[in-house]
C-alpha cells in the first residue's frame, strides 16, 4: 500500500509529505550484531531517521520501535522534536515522527 500524508504542523510552520509507512521500510540486520533490525530513511532536508526493532532496544511487544533522528547520516540530539532517542513507539507514532522529521528546516 502506498499513501501520501500531507500535514501542516503549526510549530514547524512547514508542510511535510511522506510517501512511506514504517511497515514498508527496508529493515536489515542491526549492524551492532545484536538481535534486532534497523531501517534508515534519509530526506532531502539532510535529516533522516534510524528505526530499530528488537528486544535489546527501547521496545516491547505493544511498542516495537525505537527511532533516532539523523542529520547527514549521524544521530542528531539537537532538534525541536527531541534531544534523545525515542523509544517504545508504535507504528502510528513512527509514521508521525517521519513526517515531522521530513518537515524540519534544513538550517538546523
Amino acid at each position: 500500500m502506498r499513501w501520501v500524508l500531507i500535514t501542516l504542523d503549526a510549530e514547524l510552520e512547514s508542510v511535510g509529505v511522506f510517501a512511506m509507512n514504517v511497515t514498508e521500510l527496508n529493515f536489515e540486520q542491526h549492524p551492532s550484531g545484536l538481535d534486532g533490525t534497523r531501517a534508515v530513511v534519509n530526506f532531502d532536508n539532510g535529516f533522516g531517521a534510524s528505526v530499530i526493532t528488537g528486544e535489546r532496544f527501547y521496545t516491547n511487544e505493544e511498542h516495537p520501535y525505537e527511532l533516532a533522528v539523523l542529520k547527514n547520516g549521524e544521530v542528531c540530539y539537537e532538534t525541536e522534536l527531541t534531544d534523545d532517542v525515542l523509544g517504545y513507539l508504535n507504528e502510528e507514532q513512527v509514521n508521525d515522527y517521519l513526517v515531522k522529521i521530513e518537515a524540519l528546516p534544513s538550517s538546523i
